[in-house]
């Protein structure tokens, strides 16, 4: 028909017009959903870091564990709340000596303790300390138990004595069961907007900026901002500072023309250098911005490495390690070796008070081993190790560990693989302040099939830890590493690389 081309060729662009809109309002309604947010946070912003790469960590920030090493060696409670503040003492103690800028604990200091006086005196003599604050919730039915519910939060202060001792107390806001945690939060509007540990933390690390800051707020807005208090240092520690916080935050808040120009004055005035400017922007920005904010994570898990508690307070133990290792390739299709090592320890045992008494540590490790390749899809290995650690304080405490691994790996070109390994083990302790031999012996049997891959994009592995479901009694000599466990694990692993 002679208007059929027309027609069709008129069509095409609301027909493109109409799908792009209804494409917009199922991106848009997948935006606001949960689910929606969800996939963004889990593949996109995943995605994001991934093809950004890792950074390098800060050289100016340390982390410190509390870890269930530390607990162990130093015979603390396994509930890190119950652990004795005579610790916190020593550890500032160590941390006073390095000089640190600010010092942040996100451990909620709760009841009274009898060495509360010491805790809080090191806290003052440390500078600049913030300490968390606890967020404790009411729920009520005002209206009956159909009506609506109503949860009304309020925050909790740590130990008076400490609270008094700290530059400032804040909230620590995490989700109550996050599988990832993919942001944080500034400030806490259900707590009347109060600012919380992170965003305290840096007004604090950054505090010789906060002159330049009121005095660009006087220029920009001067009855608002007048009587803003000269210097956060001469007020009174937490109160004031937390007070000016909030102030700010609300100035910002009911005007959201106050951060342009606020802005705008910080980047055009030539009396800042380039380090001040960002870093008065940044805070400009955390006190307009909304109450949470997505973490720019340096890298994967311990990019940032963390210090443990037991190590900063051991730092100046002294040791020695020997060591001799062979390696020896009998034929094409065997090879031998052994290595043994040994370390003699010095370290200082912390009692109730920050004197120390050395105690001696001695570890002693030796390993052999053969492997050999009968054909190109099968290997077999065996292995021992003998583990020695013996520590000497108020009494000794020994531990002797003998293993002897045999494994047995399969491998074919087409990315299928298979090990079987089974382990004899043998251990003997004597726990610190005891004369009692404790002694196990055991079978452990492990399995594991898998398939690498094409073009080596990642692995797929299905293991099985136990097997044989022993119930296994073992002293563990790192236990965030534990060699065994003692039910019958079951786990499939899939790994991808890009």
């Amino acid at each position: 028909m002679p208007g059929g081309p027309s027609t069709s060729r008129l069509n095409r662009p609301v027909r493109a017009l109409l799908f792009g809109l209804a494409l917009g309002l199922a991106g848009t309604a997948l935006e606001l959903s949960s689910a929606g947010m969800s996939l963004e946070e889990d593949l996109a912003l995943r995605w994001l870091f991934r093809l950004r790469g890792p950074l390098p960590p800060p050289q100016d920030v340390a982390l410190i564990a509390i870890d269930r090493a530390s607990q162990r060696k130093l015979g603390l409670p396994r509930q890190y709340r119950q652990w004795p503040r005579h610790r916190h003492t020593q550890l500032i103690e160590r941390l006073i000596a390095a000089g640190p800028r600010l010092l942040v604990f996100d451990i909620f200091f709760a009841e009274r303790h009898d060495d509360d006086a010491a805790f809080a005196d090191a806290l003052q003599r440390a500078g600049h300390v913030l300490l968390a604050q606890r967020i404790e919730t009411e729920r009520s039915h005002p209206g009956g138990r159909d009506g609506p519910m109503l949860e009304i939060e309020t925050l909790v202060d740590p130990s008076a004595p400490l609270t008094a001792a700290a530059t400032a107390v804040a909230p620590f806001v995490l989700p109550a069961a996050p599988q990832r945690v993919s942001q944080f939060w500034t400030f806490k509007p259900e707590c009347g907007d109060a600012p919380t540990l992170p965003t305290v933390a840096f007004q604090l690390h950054v505090l010789e900026l906060y002159p330049a800051l009121r005095e660009l707020l006087i220029a920009v807005d001067p009855p608002r901002f007048a009587d803003l208090p000269p210097s956060l240092a001469s007020r009174p520690a937490s109160a004031g500072l937390i007070e000016t916080m909030r102030r700010l935050r609300g100035a910002f808040r009911a005007d959201p023309r106050l951060y342009a120009a606020a802005l705008a004055a910080a980047q055009s005035r030539g009396a800042f250098s380039s380090a001040e400017r960002t870093r008065l922007v940044t805070l400009l920005d955390l006190y307009a911005a909304e109450h949470s904010r997505y973490l720019k994570y340096y890298g994967p898990p311990a990019t940032v490495e963390p210090l443990s508690f037991e190590r900063v307070l051991t730092m100046d133990e002294s040791a020695w390690r020997y060591g001799v290792g062979l390696d020896q390739r009998v034929s094409a299709h065997i090879r031998i070796g052994a290595e043994g090592s040994r370390r003699d320890v010095s370290i200082p045992i912390y009692g109730l008070d920050t004197a120390a008494i050395t105690a001696e540590r001695r570890e002693r490790f030796v390993r052999a081993y053969a492997a050999v390749t009968p054909s190109p899809r099968v290997a077999l290995s065996a292995e021992y190790y003998y583990e020695e650690n013996v520590l000497s304080w108020l009494g000794s405490a020994d531990d002797r560990t003998y293993r002897v691994p045999l494994t047995l790996s399969y491998f074919n070109p087409n990315g299928l693989f298979a090990s079987l390994c089974g382990s004899y083990v043998q251990q003997s302790a004597i726990p610190l302040g005891s004369t009692l031999l404790v002694s196990t012996a055991f079978w452990n049997l492990d399995l594991s099939i898998g398939f690498r891959l094409p073009k080596r994009l990642g692995l797929v592995v299905l293991s099985i830890e136990n097997a044989l479901d022993e119930d296994i009694r073992f002293r563990e000599i790192d236990p965030d590493s534990p060699l065994f466990v003692s039910d019958r694990i079951l786990s499939l692993r899939t790994t991808l690389q890009f």
